[in-house]
């Protein structure tokens, strides 16, 4: 994400290694997993190999084509092939028998200094062959700064670039490829990025390599040299990759703007380009994004696939990041969750905040966290639940109100798939009368703990998983061959998730008197009365404050009452926002310092005007 110099990892286990450098950034590999057959449907004859489509009956995931197979993302780290010191080794078929299907390709490095390769002839300055030493933390000299002809293209980056992505198209990896990538737009990196107007000799309208490449770099109308410049570099790339199974990533992490026509006018050329140029040839379109545009982006066709990268620690508090998710649904586009975990030692936390996308609707892929968790078991763990459920998440619908307290996945009177992270004897969820098969996927340690029948006549059902104090995910299957409506359904969205993000711009804040205190009381009561295993009521601050087992789900629990009253709230980890419109926001603390519950509503602290963020998937 931001910082690129962090000490590389080994990921032997997952059979990606890299070659270890101080100071290098690791770069990512990913898995991406069939579902259950029941969603399969013919394939189209084109390529030679297998590559991606929108899936016909559910456009929030994939279809393979040669074979059908509706596919989900589930990932982990990714590819470096342009780079003196990050070493892919050629070990695609022992990756394969991982599981590990999709990658993320990191092939424009600027931050990697005088050891990154480009697409461009170097003409001048300090030139790293092959076998030499690199370090990427020492500065270049003015003296020697690398200066490029962009009319000239670097056949060693381009043989790479295209070696790393047929051994993956052979054995059945998908590459997404960032076409740019924001953090080689600023200081200190754009130094040593080409496309900066003194770092080559074709006299482009950008920026100094001295300052940022924002915003000239955007400004297509202003400088059309420079638009043609990027427009002939996203033919070149297209031209050299068509030929393998890609997706093709706009921007990774666009920032500094909130406009959404960087994205369409790119999404547009490319697509425009392939279809002209490569008719028959599929290939889908992604962005992601570190301001707000990401919304006007699912109403457009020119991005098959958002990506999101949420901040911040979503390992202790994954509930919004899911209510993200599932205020989308409608959308009817994939949500790719593809950086998060960063640097996090939380291994239940990262286990909670996966399958809680997953089982929101959503696809995966954790990024760099740290050495000393099993993020590989994690991710193998799911899969191994994919392939063997033989679950059909391509007719099912997010809907945690069929659930209390957990995330799942619903075809009413069909299947059930949840996941239930928080302690608790019992599991409770709606549904259908039928005669059931009643399984507990073991999110830990892979595989089914137990398996029962189970007739039931409707209504509200208790389950006892396997134990009381882990995570367990429960797959509840009708023994009855489902009959697939053409729509599928998730609950209707709270007024919050169509209401637009704000960004903290011009806030004033009084404390004046308050609007939502009473809802927010009542919603507080509702939580305390329907979730009392996450209290415990042997320890009382006050007539009504009972400690707090769980203060992330807490919160959010809190959050969903409210939001089922009409209004809009979330927690940003110290304060509860509560709002009806964008036009102002109310504070709360519900949480007491000794980890009591505040009683009685909490504590309205002030009312912010305009509103403050209800939570983006990206926050500054």
């Amino acid at each position: 994400m931001k910082n690129k110099n962090l000490l590389m990892l080994a990921l032997l286990v997952i059979s990606i290694s890299m070659t270890a450098c101080t100071g290098t950034k690791l770069k990512r590999s990913t898995l991406l997993s069939e579902g259950g057959n029941s969603a399969k449907t013919k394939p189209i004859p084109n390529e030679t190999f297998s590559s991606l489509r929108l899936h016909p009956e559910n456009p929030r995931y994939f279809q393979d084509i040669a074979t059908g197979n509706p596919i989900v993302f589930v990932g982990y780290q990714g590819l470096v092939p342009t780079s003196r010191v990050s070493l892919v080794v050629n070990n695609f078929e022992k990756v394969k028998a991982s599981g590990l299907n999709y990658t993320r390709i990191w092939h424009f490095l600027p931050w990697e200094k005088a050891c990154g390769i480009f697409p461009w002839v170097q003409i001048s300055g300090l030139n790293i062959k092959d076998g030499e030493a690199c370090d990427m933390n020492i500065d270049v000299p003015s003296s020697q700064r690398r200066i490029y002809d962009l009319t000239k293209w670097n056949d060693e980056y381009w043989t790479r670039l295209r070696a790393t992505l047929k051994q993956a198209t052979e054995a059945g990896i998908v590459s997404e490829i960032m076409l740019f990538e924001h953090s080689g737009m600023k200081a200190p990196a754009w130094n040593y990025n080409p496309w900066a107007t003194n770092n080559n000799i074709n006299s482009l309208e950008s920026s100094n390599a001295s300052g940022s490449g924002f915003p000239t770099f955007y400004e297509s109308a202003k400088r059309p040299k420079l638009r043609q410049f990027q427009e002939e570099y996203i033919k070149k790339m297209i031209d050299e990759t068509i030929g393998f199974n890609v997706v093709y990533e706009v921007e990774n992490e666009h920032d500094d703007f909130s406009d959404a026509t960087w994205a369409t006018q790119n999404g547009q050329f490319i697509k425009n380009y392939i279809a002209t140029k490569y008719p028959g040839k599929t290939r889908l379109v992604s962005y992601s994004s570190l301001d707000n545009e990401l919304e006007d982006l699912y109403k457009t066709s020119d991005i098959d696939i958002i990506n999101i990268h949420p901040l911040g620690e979503i390992e202790r508090y994954p509930y919004n990041l899911s209510s993200y998710i599932e205020g989308r649904w409608g959308f009817a586009k994939p949500i790719n969750n593809d950086e998060f975990g960063n640097h996090t030692k939380n291994e239940p936390g990262l286990r909670n905040a996966t399958w809680m996308t997953l089982l929101s609707g959503g696809h995966i892929h954790i990024e760099e966290p740290d050495v000393s968790i099993d993020a590989p078991g994690i991710i193998l763990n799911m899969q191994k639940f994919i392939k063997q459920s033989g679950w059909d998440f391509i007719h099912a619908a997010p809907n945690r109100r069929y659930s209390f307290g957990g995330n799942c996945m619903i075809q009413p009177g069909v299947e059930y798939v949840c996941y239930y992270y928080f302690n608790s004897a019992k599991k409770s969820l709606s549904v259908a009368a039928g005669n059931y098969q009643v399984k507990w996927w073991n999110p830990r340690v892979a595989g089914y703990a137990d398996s029962k029948p189970l007739v039931h006549a409707g209504g509200v059902l208790s389950l006892t998983p396997p134990s009381s104090t882990e995570s367990w995910v429960l797959h509840i299957k009708s023994d009855i061959a489902p009959t697939f409506s053409a729509t599928l359904t998730a609950p209707p969205a709270h007024s919050c998730s169509t209401m637009l993000y704000n960004e903290f711009k011009n806030l004033t804040c009084p404390t004046i008197e308050n609007q939502f205190g009473a809802k927010v009381k009542a919603a507080q009561a509702t939580t305390m009365n329907t979730y009392s295993e996450i209290f415990d009521k042997n320890d009382m601050a006050c007539g009504d404050c009972p400690f707090v087992k769980d203060p992330g789900l807490y919160h959010w629990l809190v959050s969903e009452h409210v939001s089922d009253l009409g209004l809009c709230a979330t927690w940003d980890n110290e304060e509860l926002l509560v709002k009806n419109s964008n036009n102002f926001s109310e504070n709360y603390d519900i949480h007491l310092g000794s980890g009591h519950v505040w009683g009685g509503g909490g504590k309205y602290f002030a009312t912010c005007s305009p509103a403050q963020v209800i939570w983006a998937p990206q926050t500054k």
